[in-house]
């Protein structure tokens, strides 16, 4: 499995937001893909973000996926309501 790391856009770390990262692994291919995983995490980390590690069993390429975490943002806003925006009457 090739991993390709992408030179990331710098930008202040936002509490809100969660990498996670998804690696597949095939037949016998666990602790290296686990490995694999956890280094691209530590990376992470170290920048100031928060990761998920997900590693299953499956085909494809390792992912990572940056995203508002909403539980995360809800803890944030405290007592904020909720918009009523794209409700119906």
């Amino acid at each position: 499995q090739r991993v390709q790391r992408i030179r990331p856009h710098h930008q202040q770390a936002d509490p809100r937001q969660l990498l996670t990262i998804v690696a597949p692994y095939g037949a016998g291919a666990q602790a290296r893909t686990l490995a694999q995983a956890e280094a691209l995490a530590r990376e992470a980390g170290a920048q100031g973000v928060a990761v998920r590690l997900v590693v299953e069993p499956g085909t494809g390429d390792t992912t990572a996926t940056l995203a508002y975490d909403s539980a995360m943002a809800r803890s944030l806003l405290g007592n904020v309501k909720p918009s009523s925006q794209g409700a119906t009457p």
